[in-house]
């Protein structure tokens, strides 16, 4: 009872002083002598630190219906159409009476001064308001279509009774006007309260940014909105657009985020909003519509008018090198252009960006999946798809760079190139900028920023440069060491060596990685494997690794360039370059090392010197074989398992041989020496002068090849000078080099003793260094026995696991043939050699009689 009291003491004062302040009259509007007077007091005094007033339509007074009722005109909107314009109208009626009004005794009109009348329509959503309860208020919203040439303020907005005595049946009792001096829109910094889906929602301008970005400028509108209501509000269908000081609409394209959401009672939210007005249009004076379709007129028709506030106007294009702050769910976010590179092919240049977002703020901020496009002159525009944006959440202060590629001609002047970072767009949104008829596969791109690409350095044969990369792992520098084409049996391997060099104070861990090359203007469609040097991707502070980029290609191919790139993998199918770089004209040669250098490995946890010990060839009948010892001595600081090697033979006249390995499997000491032994079966027309061995770390499946395991391709090759030098044929048999055993024969027995047996008896000495650690030893004696008639018998002995270390030892075998049960007497030639796979080099000879001692032997 007390507020049903007070809300009648409430309208009877509004009444009151309604009819105080007019006499009766036809015409009810603002107090124009009033106002006419402030203005000319204002010209007087011209007070500068005082702001200029602004008068709305809560100055117009109601006009009278009943001694207890009233009506005022709330809200005037008008939406600016090519044909007419759509103007709609709200009235509030005030009963203050205990009974209802009834609402059908009453209607209302639109004129013109010149008395043109305007037919008003009730909105669908009003159409069953037939009364007003007593003690209670309404707003009832009207429209009408008006001549296109009218302004709001050329109207009168009549207040009809519905009257049987009077001509026509009507009784006007007032109107409405706006004088020019007043605003029908919500003023700057204020809100309005907008029916939507008939829950009330106060709505105001949070701020207003634009940029001018060739021949359009781009305005970004944020609205607060919040629920005043009791109720959700789920996905409004209402449309926003941008109306300039002459009039013109320009359609407002919503974000992702904006487009569909759900506001529950009182819960706030701010929408933002886009789109491009050509830059010959002036932005001053703007204003936001909100417009929703009347379901049964099917017209659009304007709710609600706000003033926007001055535009912040974005800097246009940001200066190469500066940072543009953006504004993120109510986050600032730096963003920024850290470096570029370009590698040029043939006509293409790839250009290769490092972009930075950086969180400002001390709460978490989920990125957009912003989309960049590369400008440049007479409307180039190229899209660059990423993945490194999705499900991108910063930590409060957290940088994070990412990695963006495209391709142009090389008729573009680099200098001239932007980068624009545009919102996410609507595929389902048309864009304002283009006409209807040409909206296929086009969605509105609003700029976010416009950068000036930094210049960009060079990556074309560029080696042994380092490279500052900002990653999101931290900041590295990365250097092209060197790019290498090897021979393999089904192709040619070819490597790519990267020293990647953590730069930050802390160890860091690199992501999944991946290559990719390109060969002239193909890619390579073959595996193509990254190895790390260390076996991991873990770089401790300040420390470097080597990774290499390893593919295979046609022997028989010829390029004139190679394009390498390390990727980042993104997800299961998806990678963004890390570093790309062009190598033009042939490949380098690989480094030669002289005979009796040093072929230093550097690589970690596997660091060796490697050094040809000899040379040396095994004569055959059809075949030789060339074969090389060399000394692998560990560099490590601990016990490791050293680098399975690779090599090949390569002849004088460019031809290569893959060379078959024996080396130590397991692991080895601190300065450990370790026999690495190749060799290889070639015909005996391969010369064998000015032979090198081409060597190299061997690889399998992204790693270092394992002990005892399979290569699939080698990597930091170089050429071994080789020093071929066959032994000298002795006429004793003492200090025998069978590397690294040292061995002396001497006190021969050849015995027949009319029996098929030929006995053999000598005694030996053998040695072994045993600094040097060796894996399978291939090499084995046989004697040979040339009868003086020219018969010839061998035997072969695997003095390795026959004979033992040490002086003065003994050992006998026999050659069993029918042809010693002859044997009387007479002599023979008695020749050693050195077998290695069937092959046989000889050592030395000497010729005696049976059972007769050896005088030439060392006793």
């Amino acid at each position: 009872m007390k507020r049903t009291t007070a809300i009648a003491t409430m309208l009877s004062l509004s009444l009151i002083l309604g009819a105080s302040a007019f006499p009766t009259a036809n015409i009810y509007a603002a107090n124009t002598k009033n106002a006419t007077k402030q203005q000319n007091t204002s010209k007087q005094t011209k007070p500068a630190a005082k702001p200029t007033p602004v008068h709305t339509l809560s100055e117009l007074k109601p006009i009278r219906l009943t001694a207890k009722s009233a009506v005022k005109l709330t809200d005037v909107n008008m939406y600016k159409q090519d044909e007419s314009n759509i103007l709609t109208y709200t009235l509030t009626y005030y009963n203050n009476d205990q009974r209802s009004l009834p609402l059908i005794d009453y209607w209302t009109k639109v004129r013109t001064k010149g008395g043109t009348v305007y037919s008003s329509v009730l909105t669908t959503k009003d159409k069953e308001k037939k009364t007003v309860p007593g003690l209670s208020e309404m707003s009832v919203t009207y429209y009408a279509k008006v001549a296109k040439g009218l302004t709001i303020n050329d109207l009168f907005f009549d207040i009809i009774k519905w009257d049987f005595s009077k001509a026509g049946f009507e009784n006007r009792l007032g109107s409405f006007q706006i004088p020019t001096w007043m605003t029908a829109s919500t003023v700057v910094g204020k809100s309005s309260t907008v029916r939507m889906n008939d829950i009330p929602i106060k709505t105001s301008i949070d701020r207003v940014t634009s940029m001018l970005n060739e021949d359009m400028n781009y305005v970004n509108v944020a609205v607060n909105v919040e629920n005043l209501g009791f109720k959700a509000l789920e996905n409004p269908t209402y449309k926003y657009v941008i109306k300039t000081a002459s009039g013109s609409s320009y359609p407002l394209v919503p974000d992702s985020a904006s487009k569909e959401y759900k506001l529950q009672p009182s819960e706030k939210k701010t929408l933002n909003f886009m789109t491009a007005i050509p830059k010959s249009v002036v932005i001053k004076n703007l204003e936001l519509q909100l417009l929703t379709e009347d379901e049964t007129a099917k017209i659009n028709l304007p709710v609600a008018t706000l003033k926007l506030p001055a535009s912040n106007a974005a800097t246009s294009v940001i200066p190469a090198n500066k940072e543009q702050v953006i504004t993120i769910d109510k986050a600032k976010v730096s963003t920024k252009i850290l470096n570029g590179w370009a590698n040029q092919s043939f006509e293409e240049n790839d250009i290769t960006l490092t972009f930075q977002f950086e969180n400002l703020s001390n709460r978490p901020v989920t990125i957009p999946k912003y989309e960049f496009v590369l400008k440049g002159p007479n409307g180039l525009s190229v899209p660059i798809p990423t993945k490194s944006l999705d499900n991108l959440t910063l930590k409060a202060m957290e940088k994070r760079p990412i990695t963006l590629s495209a391709m142009v001609s090389t008729d573009v002047p680099l200098e001239q190139l932007k980068l624009q970072l545009n919102k996410p767009g609507d595929s389902e949104q048309k864009d304002p900028t283009k006409p209807e008829t040409n909206q296929k596969d086009s969605n509105f791109k609003f700029p976010e920023g416009t950068y000036k690409l930094p210049d960009l350095q060079s990556m074309r044969n560029q080696t042994g440069i380092e490279y500052d990369v900002q990653h999101s792992k931290g900041n590295l520098g990365i250097t092209i060491e060197s790019l290498q084409r090897l021979p393999w049996l089904d192709g040619d391997v070819l490597s790519a060596k990267l020293k990647i060099k953590n730069k930050e104070t802390k160890t860091i861990q690199l992501p999944a990685l991946e290559g990719v090359f390109k060969l002239d203007t193909s890619g390579v469609s073959g595996k193509t494997q990254v190895i790390s040097s260390n076996g991991a991707l873990i770089i401790g502070a300040r420390e470097v690794v080597d990774v290499y980029i390893v593919t295979k290609v046609p022997s028989y191919m010829d390029f004139s360039q190679v394009q390498t790139a390390l990727m980042e993998k993104i997800g299961e199918t998806d990678s963004a370059p890390i570093i790309q770089f062009t190598n033009g004209g042939k490949l380098s040669k690989l480094p030669v090392v002289e005979f009796g250098k040093v072929y230093n490995l550097t690589t970690q946890g596997r660091k060796a010197d490697i050094e040809v010990k000899n040379s040396k060839v095994y004569e055959g009948a059809v075949e030789q074989i060339i074969y090389t010892d060399l000394v692998m001595k560990s560099q490590e600081e601990r016990q490791t398992i050293l680098s399975q090697m690779v090599a090949y033979y390569r002849s004088d006249d460019g031809r290569y041989y893959k060379a078959n390995l024996s080396q130590v499997q397991g692991p080895t000491s601190p300065q450990g020496l370790n026999v690495v032994t190749a060799w290889v079966k070639v015909p005996k027309t391969v010369n064998k002068t000015d032979l090198q061995l081409i060597i190299g770390e061997g690889i399998t499946e992204n790693k270092l090849t394992p002990p005892k395991g399979e290569s699939d391709g080698y990597i930091n090759a170089v050429a071994m000078d080789l020093k071929v030098v066959q032994p000298t044929v002795q006429r004793d048999f003492v200090n025998l080099d069978l590397f690294p055993y040292s061995l002396t024969l001497y006190n021969f027995y050849v015995t027949a003793n009319r029996s098929s047996n030929l006995s053999i008896e000598f005694s030996y000495d053998m040695a072994r260094q045993l600094e040097y650690n060796m894996g399978d030893y291939g090499h084995k004696l046989v004697i040979e026995i040339v009868d003086s008639s020219g018969k010839r018998f061998e035997k072969e002995i695997d003095f390795v696991k026959e004979f033992t270390e040490g002086k003065n030892k003994s050992f006998s075998t026999s050659i069993s043939d029918a042809f010693f049960e002859k044997i009387e007497n007479g002599g023979f030639q008695l020749t050693l050699y050195d077998v290695f796979d069937k092959e046989k080099i000889k050592l030395a000879s000497h010729g005696s009689a049976y059972n007769i001692r050896n005088a030439k032997t060392a006793d």
